[in-house]
């Protein structure tokens, strides 16, 4: 009886263990995939992709024909530019939050990507970025 009682018990606590630390696996997953998601929300991410677009239009026939893809396929977040970032068109947005657009380009070399910086009001095309 003593056995039959202990064997219950450890299938007990097992059980209540094995479900623990599945649920805990699970919060971990759940941190990892908030932590990998978009810093827009989808109304903005709706507004990123015209950002894109926009861009890209503004871009030169050279810099469409280094472009792997279109415009589909950059990648955007926001950030504060300064002087150093790169080739700057507009000095007014210096010191103020601005899109920076992503673009892979055909290049055998690393970085194999172009930046590019657009203004959060009319996003127009401000700059183009140093790649390291």
């Amino acid at each position: 009886m003593k056995k039959v009682i202990i064997l219950v018990c450890s299938s007990i606590l097992f059980i209540g263990l094995t479900s623990f630390i599945k649920q805990d696996d699970k919060s971990k997953t759940e941190n990892i995939v908030r932590k990998t998601e978009p810093i827009f929300s989808k109304t903005e991410e709706t507004k990123s992709k015209d950002v894109r677009e926009e861009v890209w239009n503004q871009l030169s026939t050279e810099d469409k024909k280094r472009v792997i893809g279109s415009w589909k396929d950059a990648k955007i977040r926001k950030i504060m530019l300064s002087q150093s970032m790169g080739n700057i068109n507009d000095k007014n947005e210096i010191g103020h939050e601005v899109y920076v657009i992503d673009f892979q380009v055909k290049s055998n070399s690393i970085p194999n990507n172009m930046v590019v910086y657009a203004d959060l009001e009319g996003h127009k095309l401000i700059g183009h970025g140093y790649v390291d």
